[in-house]
């Protein structure tokens, strides 16, 4: 039966909503002498008990009076002839608050190019001022682009400001300066020869706009 328990007058009574099914339908997915599925579903004061994916009972407890939010959970034997009743494989699942297809709908999304998205130097720097440097060599090697292979092949160097730091963290800043003034020694020709090509760049442009 589908079932409300109310009090009306001060009285208890249980009032039927409808019936769930046949009885002996239902008896007879119960299997004789062998393991069943029980499931229940406690939704507040709302009951469900299943037996083998089958529904037996839904009941709603609307009588305050006597409904209890907390107890015991028992497993019970009838009383009746000698028998032997068995339990396994007892799970217990606390279930969560229903969250509404509203709040997981997602806001409209600003329409962004590529060309508004920091370049992996900035994020690198980003990370160095909130970690205190510590991260950067990190971060610049995930982000494939180290800055100092970038700086030891162009004229200029970019120069960066960063804000003090940990002991840990001068220290790696110490290595990078190491490392980034040994690659710009190793990269001299290279930078020679991109210097040169700009040169005879910039040469012929000039003669072009004579």
């Amino acid at each position: 039966m589908k079932t409300e328990l109310v009090r009306a007058g001060g009285k208890f009574q249980v009032k039927t909503i409808k019936r769930l099914g046949d009885s002996k339908a239902i008896q007879a997915k119960i299997k004789k002498e062998d393991w069943n599925d029980y499931h229940i579903t406690a939704k507040g004061f709302h009951l469900v008990h299943r037996i083998n994916g089958v529904v037996t009972a839904d009941c709603t407890d609307n009588d305050a009076k006597q409904r209890r939010a907390t107890g015991l959970l028992a497993l019970q034997l009838h009383a009746g002839p000698p028998m032997t009743v068995q339990f396994r494989k007892i799970r217990v699942k606390r279930l969560g608050k229903k969250v509404s297809a509203r709040r997981l709908s997602l806001p409209d999304l600003p329409q962004i190019s590529f060309s508004d998205l920091p370049t992996p130097n900035a994020v690198a720097d980003r990370v160095a001022e909130e970690t205190g440097g510590v991260a950067t060599e990190a971060v610049r090697a995930f982000l494939g682009l180290p800055g100092d292979v970038r700086d030891a092949v162009v004229s200029t160097p970019e120069k960066r400001t960063l804000p003090p730091t940990t002991e840990g963290g001068k220290l790696i800043r110490k290595v990078r300066s190491t490392r980034a003034r040994g690659l710009r020694f190793l990269a001299t020709p290279l930078r020679s020869a991109i210097v040169a090509a700009e040169e005879a760049v910039e040469t012929v442009k000039k003669k072009g706009s004579r």
